[in-house]
C-alpha cells in the first residue's frame, strides 16, 4: 500500500468516527446499536454510554436530522437538499425541513483562491486577469464565485472550487456508500428504498456538480437552444480560463427574479414574461430534453436590454427520448380520460421494484382524473398534480426517473415565479400547445418507421442470441458446472447478532481468567508486593475491571 492510499484510508475511519460522534451528539445513538456500530464511536462517548432506545427528543426528527446535515458539512447539506426533492423516499415534514439547508460556507482566504487558479491557468489571478476582486461575491460550500475583467476588457464572474473539497466529498461519498451497505444487511425493511442506488444516484449528482467544465458545456447546451429565442440568453463560457476546478463566465447585468416587485415596475407586460418563461422552461422539458435542474429567482436574470437570462447550470436534468414519448402518452391519455394508458405508461417509465397490484394502482389514477378532469385549466397547479402523480408512483413501490424528481421542483418554482409575476396566470393553459406538438411528433410517420425498425432489429438480434445462450446453459448442466445463485433473506440480523454474543463471550472469558488467575496470585502471597498485596494481582483485577 503506498504512502497516499495508507493517508487515504486513515483520513476516511477519522472521519468516519467524526460522522458517528456527531450522530451521537444529536441522539441517534440506537440507530447505530441496531447496525452494530456502536464499537466504532470514540472511547470517550462508549464509556459514558450509548443509549439503545430513540431518546424523547425536544426536537422533532426532522429537525435533528437537519442539524447533523449542517454539522457534518457540504456533502451532507448537499445530500440533503436533492432529498428533499424526494417525496417518494420522505415524507412532508422531512422534505420540508430538508429544504432549510443553507449551502453558505465561510470565505475561502485571498492566499489559497490565487493558489487554487494557479495551479489550474497556470498563472496568478493578478497576472492573467486585468482586475480581480479580492472580496468574493458569493461563498457556498463547493466553490467561491470572484468578480474580474478579461485582458480584453470583459467582465466576467470566476467560480473557484474550495481547497481540498474534492478529496472530502470522495471520502464522505465512500462512508455513504459503506453505512447505505450496512443498512441493506442488517436492516431489511430498508431495502424497499435501495440505500445503496440513493447513494450512487447522489455520488453521481455530486462528481458531476464538483467538474466545471461539465457545467460550462451545460450552459452551451442551454444557449444552443435559446439560439433561435429572440428574448432568452445563457451567458458565454470562457473556455481559456475554464478548467474542472475553475469556471469562468459572462457577467451578466440586470435584476434578478428575486426582486419581483422591482421588475413589475420595470417592465410593462409582466403576464406576457410569465407565459414566456413558462413555455421556454417547457420548451426545455418536453421538447428539446434538457433543463434548468436548480430553477430559482436567484439564477433567473433580466438585462436591460428585457433578456431574460439563465445561470448556474451546475444541476441540469436530461430526459431521452423515450421518457418524453412516454410522458407524451400521459398527457393524450389524461385528455381522453384514459386510465389504462396512464398506468401502462407509468409502469413502462418506472422499474417495480416488487409485483404492481394494477388493480389498486388503477383505482389511484382514477382518483387521480376524477379531480383535475372536469375542473377548468385557471384551477389546476401543474405542479401539484405531476407530484401528485409522482406520489401516486411512490405509493406502488414504481420507481420513476430521478430527474422526474427535479422536474417537479422546477415546475413547483416556475409556477410560483410566474403567478408573482401574473396571479391570475395558470401554467396548465400554456402546456396544450405544446403537449399537441409533442403528441403530433410522436405519431408521425418517420417516428412510426424509426420505431418500428429498432424493435425489429432488437427482435433479430434476440432470436439470434437465443441459441447460443441454450447452448450454454445446457453444455454447463451437461459438466456439472451450472451454478444457480440464491440469497438468504432475514438471517444477516442473526448472524450480526450471533457475531456479537460470540465476541462478548470471548471477553468474558478473558476476564473470567484474568480474575480467577489474580485471585490465584493474591492467596499464593508471591513477588513483590503493595500494601501486603501482590502486585501481579493487583493488575490483574485492575485489567479486568477496565
Amino acid at each position: 500500500m503506498s504512502v497516499l492510499e495508507l493517508h487515504r484510508k486513515v483520513r476516511i475511519v477519522r472521519r468516519y468516527q467524526q460522522i458517528l460522534n456527531v450522530l451521537v451528539k444529536h441522539g441517534f445513538g440506537y440507530v447505530l446499536d441496531k447496525l452494530g456500530l456502536e464499537e466504532y464511536i470514540s472511547t470517550g462517548k462508549r464509556l459514558v454510554g450509548l443509549e439503545t432506545r430513540p431518546p424523547k427528543a425536544r426536537e422533532p426528527l426532522p429537525v435533528k436530522l437537519r442539524h447533523v446535515m449542517e454539522e457534518l458539512g457540504p456533502t451532507f447539506i448537499k445530500m440533503g437538499q436533492i432529498l428533499s426533492m424526494r417525496p417518494d423516499l420522505l415524507p412532508p415534514n422531512f422534505l420540508n425541513e430538508f429544504k432549510k439547508l443553507q449551502d453558505q460556507a465561510k470565505r475561502v482566504p485571498l492566499e489559497e483562491i490565487n493558489e487554487t487558479v494557479l495551479e489550474e491557468l497556470g498563472e496568478l489571478p493578478a497576472n492573467l486577469f486585468k482586475e480581480f476582486s479580492q472580496t468574493a461575491r458569493a461563498s457556498a460550500s463547493m466553490a467561491q464565485v470572484h468578480d474580474a475583467v478579461l485582458p480584453d476588457g470583459s467582465k466576467v464572474v470566476i467560480k473557484i472550487q474550495r481547497p481540498d473539497i474534492k478529496n472530502q466529498v470522495e471520502a464522505d461519498v465512500e462512508i455513504l456508500r459503506n453505512l447505505a451497505g450496512i443498512l441493506e444487511s442488517r436492516v431489511p425493511e430498508s431495502r424497499i428504498y435501495q440505500p445503496m442506488k440513493i447513494v450512487d444516484e447522489f455520488s453521481r449528482t455530486i462528481h458531476r456538480e464538483l467538474d466545471f467544465s461539465i457545467e460550462g458545456r451545460n450552459t452551451e447546451i442551454i444557449a444552443k437552444n435559446f439560439k433561435d429565442r429572440e428574448k432568452f440568453y445563457a451567458p458565454r463560457v470562457y473556455w481559456e480560463f475554464t478548467t474542472d476546478r475553475v469556471l469562468t463566465i459572462e457577467w451578466i447585468e440586470g435584476t434578478n427574479f428575486t426582486d419581483i416587485e422591482l421588475i413589475k415596475k420595470t417592465i410593462d407586460y409582466p403576464s406576457q414574461l410569465a407565459k414566456e418563461i413558462t413555455e421556454e422552461v417547457l420548451n426545455q422539458v418536453l421538447l428539446e430534453g434538457t433543463f434548468h435542474g436548480d430553477l430559482h429567482g436567484g439564477n433567473i436574470i433580466l438585462t436591460p436590454q428585457g433578456h431574460v437570462t439563465f445561470v448556474d447550470f451546475g444541476m441540469v436534468g436530461r430526459l431521452e427520448t423515450r421518457t418524453r414519448d412516454e410522458l407524451a402518452r400521459i398527457l393524450l391519455a389524461v385528455m381522453n380520460k384514459d386510465t389504462e394508458s396512464i398506468i401502462s405508461s407509468l409502469i413502462s417509465l418506472g422499474v417495480a421494484d416488487e409485483e404492481i397490484n394494477e388493480r389498486s394502482l388503477e383505482r389511484d389514477v382514477t382518483e387521480f382524473l376524477d379531480f383535475y378532469i372536469d375542473r377548468p385549466l385557471k384551477d389546476i397547479s401543474l405542479a401539484k398534480a405531476f407530484n401528485e402523480l409522482l406520489g401516486t408512483c411512490a405509493r406502488h413501490h414504481l420507481r420513476t426517473p430521478p430527474d422526474f424528481y427535479l422536474l417537479g421542483r422546477t415546475l413547483l418554482v416556475l409556477e410560483g415565479l410566474s403567478r408573482s409575476l401574473d396571479p391570475e396566470f395558470h401554467a396548465a393553459e400554456v402546456i396544450q400547445p405544446i403537449a399537441k406538438e409533442i403528441i403530433s411528433t410522436l405519431y408521425s410517420p418517420h417516428r412510426m418507421a424509426k420505431r418500428t425498425t429498432r424493435i425489429l432489429f432488437e427482435l433479430a438480434n434476440l432470436i439470434m442470441t437465443i441459441p447460443r445462450r441454450l447452448n450454454t446453459v445446457l453444455s454447463k448442466a451437461e459438466k456439472g458446472t451450472l451454478k444457480i445463485e440464491f440469497e438468504h433473506l432475514g438471517l444477516e440480523k442473526l448472524v450480526s447478532i450471533l457475531d456479537r454474543a460470540s465476541n462478548r463471550l470471548s471477553v468474558s472469558l478473558v476476564v473470567a481468567a484474568l480474575v480467577i488467575s489474580s485471585s490465584l496470585i493474591m492467596h499464593a502471597q508471591q513477588g513483590p508486593l503493595l500494601f501486603g498485596f501482590p502486585i501481579l494481582g493487583i493488575i490483574g483485577f485492575v485489567i479486568a475491571a477496565f
